[in-house]
């Protein structure tokens, strides 16, 4: 199943959002938003396990 992750479910004022076939791709890309978009070079352990929350099912790439 897709993965799909937005990025205004984490609180940030951001429609960027992605989707990918699994959660490590998907991550990879979220990573690089991250750093690109927000300055985020690294995301804590807090953080991503809130991340992973976040992310949701769906039935389509």
């Amino acid at each position: 199943m897709v993965k799909s992750f937005y990025c205004e479910d984490m609180g940030k004022d951001c429609n960027w959002s992605a989707k990918a076939n699994t959660t490590s791709e998907l991550m990879k890309k979220i990573i690089e938003h991250a750093d690109t978009k927000h300055g985020i070079k690294q995301i804590p352990v807090h953080r991503k396990a809130k991340l992973a929350s976040t992310i949701k099912d769906d039935k389509f790439l």
